[in-house]
């Protein structure tokens, strides 16, 4: 994850590049999984929106598993 995630370069993992991530992620999973039409998931203040199709996260799930990852 530090390879991929560490968009500082300083060799650690913030919250927020955890975070940011893990939205990347998301983005990759719906581009691959969603029907056509869906849009990426954006979190500015990680404001829950409601999945676009079944198993897709939404902000809330983006926010938990950055704390899950920082523990």
């Amino acid at each position: 994850m530090l390879a991929e995630c560490d968009y500082n370069n300083d060799g650690t993992l913030s919250f927020c590049e955890v975070h940011d991530c893990l939205i990347e992620v998301e983005n990759y999973w719906r581009a691959e999984n969603c029907m056509e039409g869906y849009g990426d998931l954006v979190c500015l203040d990680c404001i829950p929106d409601v999945p676009p199709c079944e198993g897709a996260w939404n902000c809330d799930n983006i926010y938990n598993e950055a704390i899950f990852a920082m523990d």
